[in-house]
């Protein structure tokens, strides 16, 4: 699915903030929901885990792959 207009489609914070104002978002406001949106994840990945039951084993394949791979951090503003 494109993200911005452009046809954007790769999976990088900087994308989001780049198509913010398509989705009537402030790029200043934007970055601040995104970042709190990282925050809440790694603040609550294990909870999260816990709740789900999954194994050690699951939660290492899931965290740094399907959640918070770091490639989604490629251009983004530091």
């Amino acid at each position: 699915m494109a993200i911005g207009r452009d046809g954007s489609r790769a999976s990088r914070l900087e994308v989001c903030l780049r198509a913010a104002r398509e989705y009537q978002l402030d790029p200043d406001e934007a970055r601040e929901i995104i970042e709190s949106h990282i925050s809440t994840i790694n603040s609550q990945w294990t909870d999260a885990a816990d709740a789900a039951h999954l194994t050690e084993l699951e939660r290492s394949q899931l965290w740094g792959s399907q959640i918070l791979n770091p490639s989604i951090h490629c251009g983004w503003p530091a």
